[in-house]
């Protein structure tokens, strides 16, 4: 007999909606699609405490407005790695809940390591290994297997045993730290897309100058409207080689575009009147406004210094929380950390207990 409930109807997910408003926290997961489309389809949403569990049916439940509702501005949700769930929450319901809790954030004050995943945490924290037979499961497929629907409940199952756990273990100081992580969760600038600086992501774009940056810009922003508009994978709708070939041959008829053999003709038959549209006004971009890459200036050899002698500490309080030294900070953190305490991050959320304030006694003790 199964432990949990499946709800496919309207009269169970109203019952449902009364059930969260008593609780003061639920663990949630959300599994959903996003292989060949722009926006993530939402398959399935699981919720559990530690004495119940749910799985909602999206497709056959269609109208979730009154569970995201009441989960957004009702108790505590608890997430793992939580940034693709919470973006679609955004997605389907224009809104971000207003109480969170991130597991895996949590863990790395708790010395479970950097990033850490769901299974791995499970084991360290309750000693037990997930079942992975589902990992590439296609949620979107219906019926769902018992076999999936045991899986999916397992994301909460689990995570509804290690939250109060981690409560016992965090002081309030911890968890006042660990809210400035969640408050940029629960930013939605977080999920904004950063139109202008999409060119960067596509390989080989610094071996560009001016104007064929330029292009390259706009026409990446040209490409994730469409994709948007289309829900379409970008690269599926136009891959980066056609863009990048565009921006380095600049093509000002439709004869030359044409000549762009990475251009799929049918693109090129129906949007080229855009493409050089696209790319004559990226001639027309001034100097001064031309995209550029951020480059950081040479540190000065006094901060090079310190960072370098600081080095050694950095990788003991590394290794004492499991996280790669890497991940910890950077030289340039540590020069900002001197020159400008106010606005260097190792001095916010986890990042202050960890790296943050031992190294500021390091550099009290180095003078």
């Amino acid at each position: 007999m199964n432990d949990y409930d499946y709800i496919d109807n309207a009269t169970d997910l109203e019952a449902l909606i009364e059930k969260i408003q008593e609780e003061s926290w639920l663990a949630i997961d959300t599994e959903f699609l996003r292989t060949s489309q722009y926006f993530s389809k939402l398959c399935l949403i699981q919720i559990g405490t530690e004495d119940w569990r749910v799985c909602v049916d999206p497709l056959t439940c269609p109208n979730l407005s009154s569970l995201f509702e009441a989960l957004n501005h009702g108790p505590t949700l608890v997430f793992h790695s939580g940034r693709q769930d919470l973006e679609i929450f955004l997605q389907y319901s224009g809104e971000l809940p207003r109480k969170i809790f991130d597991t895996q954030v949590a863990a790395i004050l708790l010395k479970y390591g950097f990033n850490v995943g769901y299974a791995r945490l499970v084991d360290a924290m309750l000693s037990i290994e997930l079942d992975k037979s589902q990992v590439r499961t296609n949620w979107s497929q219906r019926p769902l297997t018992d076999a999936q629907v045991h899986y999916a409940i397992d994301d909460v199952r689990y995570l509804a045993q290690m939250y109060p756990m981690m409560l016992d273990q965090l002081t309030a100081e911890d968890l006042e730290l660990l809210q400035a992580d969640f408050d940029i969760l629960q930013d939605p600038e977080t999920y904004q897309t950063e139109f202008a600086q999409l060119w960067q992501k596509i390989p080989q774009s610094n071996r560009l100058q001016g104007h064929q940056r330029c292009a390259l810009q706009q026409l990446s922003i040209w490409r994730e409207m469409h994709a948007m508009n289309a829900n379409t994978q970008r690269r599926h709708w136009l891959n980066d080689e056609a863009l990048f070939d565009l921006a380095v041959e600049q093509p000002r008829t439709f004869a030359q575009l044409y000549e762009i053999s990475t251009l799929p003709g049918k693109i090129a038959r129906e949007h080229g009147d855009e493409i050089l549209d696209t790319l004559k006004q990226a001639q027309q971009i001034d100097k001064a406004d031309w995209p550029n890459f951020e480059i950081n200036p040479p540190m000065p050899a006094k901060d090079q210094s310190i960072a370098d002698r600081l080095v050694p500490f950095i990788k003991q309080q590394a290794k004492e929380y499991n996280i790669p030294y890497q991940q910890l900070t950077s030289k340039r953190d540590i020069a900002r950390l001197v020159h400008a305490p106010d606005a260097c991050k190792l001095l916010t959320g986890w990042r202050q207990k960890v790296i943050g304030e031992p190294l500021c006694e390091a550099l009290k003790q180095l003078g």
